[in-house]
């Protein structure tokens, strides 16, 4: 979990459940609604 140095309200959560996918939340406290959240997945070559 990383808070943004600056704006604590800010805190971005990365989660790895394997290694072909990455899931970034990244969340506003102080914000009402929906986090966005980015999914990255690696292709195989």
């Amino acid at each position: 979990t990383l808070y943004n140095k600056n704006n604590s309200s800010i805190v971005i959560e990365i989660f790895i459940p394997n290694d072909n996918k990455i899931l970034l939340t990244i969340m506003n406290t102080e914000a009402l609604g929906t986090s966005p959240r980015m999914t990255f997945i690696k292709h195989k070559s």
